[in-house]
């Protein structure tokens, strides 16, 4: 299964080391029966495969790195089937090692972001390896393998969440990777403990204690985490919360607000006081003049000079997309502010524009209007057309200290605002012109036509 890599045998029998090359591997492109999609090899007696899983991400053949997208596996099995029991993960960066699920364990590998590293220890035969919150980006693997020391102790709980402030009620999960095992918990610093049996509800600030038990074997180690309730700051505007950015602020929202654009993670609102980005996966589907109830809460922060507000509260750990409510009303469609390229500012970061009769560069991606030019960034909101000249609905964005848009639709220029209606709507015997002002036939077809100084197009 998985991804061919350089191996070279590590001093210590039980212990490979596999490091990613390009330049050596050769990856084979193929289909896993339980999680789909993806590439596989076997390497020094193991199998291993990068499989899609539940990710929204086609898996890509790795090069300098393997990339295990949110929600992909990582699969690592011993061939003879002696015992895997210890990997140890190398990721590029800090920002990409994160706590993984492992067999089924939530943070059962867990990271180390100082030395750049996820360790998951125990003892199996195939060990499953999920990215559950970001990408793990492997440059490397150590895996050690054996027969495993006999298990005195209990393995110690793992907290599906980490310790932190949250805005409202939260559960938690715990799990211990010895089969059979109790767990028991306390949420009042150790003086009183329960069985465990569903996910701990917590809605006021409390420490949790919990270990786990079994017979003939050791306790396991204690673990405990603060977790601390608390209210979220309420908004009334989409202008409030926007000057809480550079706090970093969770805010509320008390008041509706109307979404102009939803794809995938991203969804653009506004009401009478501005626009922003709500950045997260998982909310409801809204659509243009989809009104989003009053309710939702989450955390407003600036990324690389972009203001967003984001459903991340704990880093890598907790989303707020379940207080955002299904829309039940809808107001007419918004239509997008038509603006030049010479007069877009940082200040309209967001917001919903048109550009008309501009030019697309598909050479350089930019447009391009007179002395004017604008780059765009292609987030794959539509598909990008050859050169030419277009109207172009976007919005407005900035990368550090670059302004950029990223194009919704790329319309017939001209056509973004005209009306769909026949010639014989306006006045028989009014003169009808092109564009360029030139008299035309009112039966002219496929063309932006103006009649009494009204732009139409023929049905």
């Amino acid at each position: 299964m998985m991804a061919l890599f350089a191996v070279t045998m590590a001093a210590t029998a039980g212990e490979v080391t596999i490091t990613q090359d390009a330049a050596t591997m050769t990856w084979t492109a193929g289909t896993d029966d339980t999680y789909g999609q993806g590439f596989s090899t076997t390497a020094e007696g193991f199998n291993l495969g990068l499989w899609k899983n539940k990710s929204t991400s086609e898996i890509v053949e790795p090069a300098k790195e393997i990339r295990v997208y949110k929600n992909a596996v990582l699969v690592i099995e011993a061939v003879s089937g002696e015992a895997i029991t210890k990997v140890v993960i190398t990721t590029t960066t800090t920002k990409y090692a994160v706590d993984m699920t492992a067999n089924g364990v939530a943070n059962g590998a867990v990271a180390d972001t100082n030395a750049k590293t996820v360790t998951w220890s125990g003892n199996t035969n195939k060990l499953v390896l999920e990215a559950t919150v970001g990408q793990v980006r492997v440059t490397s693997l150590v895996i050690t393998y054996g027969e495993a020391e006999p298990v005195s102790q209990v393995e110690k709980p793992v907290l599906s969440l980490k310790p932190g402030t949250f805005y409202g009620p939260i559960e938690l999960t715990c799990t211990t990777a010895t089969e059979g095992a109790t767990i028991l918990f306390s949420k009042d610093g150790g003086e009183t403990y329960n069985e465990y049996t569903a996910p701990i509800a917590i809605g006021t600030s409390c420490e949790v204690d919990v270990y786990a038990v079994k017979d003939g074997l050791e306790d396991s180690e204690h673990v405990t985490a603060q977790y601390t309730i608390t209210k979220p700051y309420d908004v009334a505007s989409i202008a409030e919360a926007v000057a809480e950015a550079a706090n970093n602020t969770v805010v509320k929202f008390v008041k509706p607000v109307t979404c102009v654009f939803q794809y995938g993670s991203y969804t653009y609102v506004k009401d009478e006081t501005g626009s922003t980005l709500i950045y997260g996966s998982g909310l409801p589907t809204y659509t243009n003049g989809s009104v989003i109830p009053g309710g939702f809460f989450g955390k407003m922060t600036i990324y690389n000079n972009l203001v967003e507000f984001t459903t991340e509260i704990v880093k890598n750990e907790y989303y707020t997309t379940a207080s955002f409510a299904e829309s039940t009303e809808t107001v007419e469609p918004i239509k997008p502010t038509d603006v030049k390229i010479a007069d877009i500012t940082t200040d309209m970061m967001n917001q919903y524009i048109v550009l008309s009769n501009v030019t697309f560069d598909a050479e350089t991606n930019t447009l391009v209007d007179g002395d004017n030019s604008i780059a765009i960034y292609d987030r794959k909101f539509c598909s990008l057309p050859e050169t030419g000249t277009y109207d172009v609905i976007c919005v407005v964005s900035v990368f550090k200290t670059t302004l950029q848009v990223y194009p919704i639709e790329f319309a017939l220029a001209g056509t973004v605002g005209a009306e769909l209606i026949n010639a014989t709507e306006i006045d028989d015997n009014a003169p009808v012109y092109n564009l360029l002002g030139q008299p035309v036939s009112r039966d002219t077809k496929n063309q932006i036509l103006v009649k009494n100084g009204k732009k139409f197009i023929n049905k």
